[in-house]
């Protein structure tokens, strides 16, 4: 099982661009899944010119959630202290939630462990980005019910994260953006999810 949803950090001594970016999230975010050859959005980030210079560390990993069990490899909190080992990233990605949701974790609970999430991250000096979290499709069974509560999540994060700091990975990600599973993006939606990202590190950069 996999989840998403993404965040990406920034604070306001930051500078105009992102020397060390980090992604955080789960198996749509992960480095070299499914195959160890596939190449996912975090890393595809450094292929834009604009963002050529940037070190980009990919931490995600398959079937994380925003739980703060200490044991639970590979949640969020621990991707999180793997991040601030690395040194200080301005920028910190989070990509999490379809996980949390479809393990029946309320909403708001998800949304609480966004912003416990993003304290820490900006405790440490980083820009938080956060990415709404995306549908899921045919075939899953629970498709509609889980999108009922991924479209309640993704209405706190649009009232509790400034618009310049969300990432939309929900509007427009249709079934031909993911895989036959219905659950996890796929190449093309790999793409989609990179211009994403690349507007709003550019619009926020712009605005600074």
């Amino acid at each position: 099982m996999a989840a998403l949803a993404v965040a990406i950090v920034a604070t306001t001594c930051a500078p105009r661009e992102p020397r060390h970016l980090v992604c955080l999230g789960d198996s749509n975010t992960s480095a070299g899944w499914p195959a160890p050859e596939d190449i996912r959005w975090c890393e595809m980030l450094g292929d834009f010119p604009e963002l050529a210079g940037t070190r980009i560390d990919n931490l995600a990993r398959g079937g994380a959630e925003l739980r703060r069990e200490e044991t639970a490899w590979p949640n969020a909190d621990l991707q999180l202290d793997m991040a601030r080992a690395l040194g200080r990233p301005d920028v910190i990605v989070l990509a999490f939630g379809t996980n949390d949701i479809r393990t029946g974790r309320s909403p708001r609970a998800v949304a609480h462990g966004y912003a416990a999430l993003t304290r820490r991250a900006e405790a440490a000096g980083a820009i938080v980005y956060t990415a709404l979290t995306p549908p899921v499709h045919w075939p899953l069974p629970d498709a509609d019910e889980t999108n009922a509560k991924v479209d309640e999540l993704n209405a706190l994060l649009r009232a509790s994260v400034a618009p310049g700091r969300l990432l939309d990975f929900h509007t427009g990600f249709t079934a031909e953006y993911f895989d036959r599973d219905g659950l996890h993006v796929n190449a093309e939606g790999q793409r989609k999810r990179a211009l994403v990202a690349r507007a709003a590190l550019l619009a926020d950069r712009a605005a600074r």
